[in-house]
């Protein structure tokens, strides 16, 4: 388990924000690995590029863009940069 102080979900970060992706893992291996397959795994660095109120959420992961929905945005953990 992680220590949860600073970690937030994706869907609660704002257009320009910088994030940190900190833990997937305690999800089944079918979700992780779909995360996995859009570069999303622990470590990577995003950028909230268009907040998904309402629709799904634009993000910048290793110079590319990613359209992920509400659901998934709230089940992936992050710790914004500062």
């Amino acid at each position: 388990m992680i220590s949860q102080i600073g970690v937030i979900s994706l869907a609660k970060l704002k257009q320009g924000e910088r994030a940190r992706v900190v833990y997937t893992k305690e999800y089944d291996r079918g979700f992780v690995q779909h995360l996995s397959d859009m570069g999303l795994i622990d470590g990577s660095e995003i950028e909230i590029i268009a907040p998904g109120n309402p629709g799904p959420f634009l993000i910048e992961v290793k110079d590319t863009s990613l359209a992920i929905g509400q659901g998934i945005a709230k089940r992936i953990l992050v710790e914004k940069n500062i």
